[in-house]
């Protein structure tokens, strides 16, 4: 598939006109209709109604135009990405983390250690699971990736076993937080309750998700919990 049939698709989607759109490109009418009948002969789907004025698309056509959008991004930040580090060959790090550890940690840890080695950084801010950081480390599509530890974080056990090097920059601690009654917290976590404790959980894929889980389910007087309701945040974390 020619990436340039995506830029004719989203076209297409802006002008709802073949002519509008083949102006738009820089290519003939013709030429145009021939590229987009292609790009519906590549996946084997109609994405655009052509019985409708103006033109529509099909419900092929919208799932379409929203991954398209997303190859486009991909395929415009990966060439901008490669540009950069063959302009600046060795003195660029590719650098993998989510966007909220980046900005935590960029002024206090990360900037001094660039300023001094005369670097520059190359980032992949991602909402990956930490499973994901690995095989793009594993895989050489980054050559540092910034994410939480800890023992009980299995999808980072890989890294230990290749050796791989790494540094500490700060420790956190997680501190349960319940809604306080007359008589103190409302929910208690040492087993002492008769009803399951009510958690606002981690999701499934959060690479924090076992940091809790893991140390209750090993109590002996673990808490019965009730965690249906799911959120990016279970504990507060105190640096």
């Amino acid at each position: 598939m020619d990436i340039a049939w995506l830029r004719d698709f989203e076209a297409l989607v802006a002008q709802k006109n073949f002519s509008r759109a083949a102006e738009e490109r820089n290519v003939s009418q013709p030429a145009f209709s021939r590229r987009i009948r292609a790009l519906e002969e590549e996946f084997g789907v109609t994405l655009i109604n052509r019985q409708t004025l103006p033109l529509s698309l099909t419900a092929a056509g919208e799932v379409f135009l929203a991954q398209s959008r997303i190859m486009l991004r991909t395929y415009d930040e990966t060439l901008e990405r490669c540009q950069i580090i063959d302009a600046a060959g060795e003195n660029v790090i590719r650098f993998a983390t989510s966007q909220s550890l980046y900005m935590t940690h960029y002024k206090t840890h990360i900037a001094p250690l660039v300023d001094l080695g005369g670097l520059e950084i190359d980032l992949n801010s991602t909402g990956w699971a930490a499973d994901q950081f690995v095989s793009a480390l594993q895989q050489r599509y980054c050559d540092v990736i910034l994410t939480y530890w800890h023992p009980s974080m299995d999808a980072l056990a890989p890294l230990g076993l290749g050796n791989c090097d790494y540094i500490t920059l700060t420790t956190d601690s997680f501190v349960p937080v319940s809604k306080t009654g007359p008589d103190g917290p409302l929910h208690r976590l040492d087993g002492s309750g008769k009803k399951p404790v009510p958690l606002l959980s981690y999701g499934t894929v959060s690479a924090l998700r076992s940091v809790v889980d893991t140390p209750c389910a090993s109590r002996s007087t673990a808490p019965r919990c009730w965690s249906s309701i799911k959120a990016p945040w279970r504990f507060r974390s105190r640096r």
